[in-house]
């Protein structure tokens, strides 16, 4: 089973990215960021097109609903919904929506002053209704069951505590030891020297992580 994880950055073009896909040929593709009726990528439903120009089935859920409003810049300009999507060769038995647990309040954390002023900044610049979820499904492959689940991870605010409680949350609640489980996405494991300097959100030290230890191999 191959499968591949790719956060599409909204999905402004959504031919070569179909193409791309196309080209490695997955039969379970996990995606994030993907845009449906935003006027920063025409209005356009792109699991629609990339469903249709790979011949896949596409399985879609809404992160976020994006708020049009004059503080967003073009690149970033709203109208429409965001969302993680599976596209599968393969036909699922099931599918699921699991929701994470909070990291950030989007649609009212611009004027929440506990908050670090960088983190409201970052909200009034994109206003938005919604929060984190898991997009998942079980597949029958031979004699075993494989889950495979599309996630994105909070990243600006909460830090790597705020991250793992998200990934183990969807642990907790979908995925049994028995099982062959995939989770795949954008984890926004930011934990690095270089961010460490720039994100004050970001902890080193969470949960016992080994200091020189990265968070995603943790």
């Amino acid at each position: 089973m191959r499968i591949l994880s790719w956060n599409i950055g909204r999905g402004r073009d959504p031919a070569r990215i179909a193409a791309t896909i196309a080209t490695i040929a997955p039969d379970i593709a996990c995606l994030q960021e993907v845009d449906w009726g935003c006027r920063r990528t025409g209005r356009c439903d792109v699991l629609k097109v990339l469903a249709e120009r790979t011949g896949m089935l596409g399985l879609f859920g809404v992160e976020f609903i994006e708020l049009d409003t004059p503080r967003r810049p073009k690149r970033l300009a709203g109208g429409g919904v965001t969302g993680n999507a599976l596209l599968c060769r393969v036909q699922p038995r099931s599918v699921f929506r699991t929701e994470l647990p909070e990291a950030l309040d989007w649609q009212h954390g611009g004027a929440d002053p506990s908050l670090p002023w960088r983190v409201r900044r970052a909200v009034r610049r994109e206003p938005r209704i919604g929060g984190r979820f898991a997009l998942g499904a079980t597949f029958e492959c031979g004699s075993a069951t494989l889950t495979v689940c599309s996630v994105h991870l909070e990243d600006k605010f909460g830090g790597v505590a705020s991250r793992v409680a998200q990934f183990r949350s969807l642990l907790n609640a979908r995925l049994r030891d028995d099982a062959a489980c995939v989770v795949a996405g954008d984890l926004n494991t930011f934990n690095s020297p270089l961010t460490r300097l720039v994100r004050p959100d970001t902890t080193a030290r969470a949960l016992g992580k080994p200091y020189r230890t990265t968070e995603a191999a943790w």
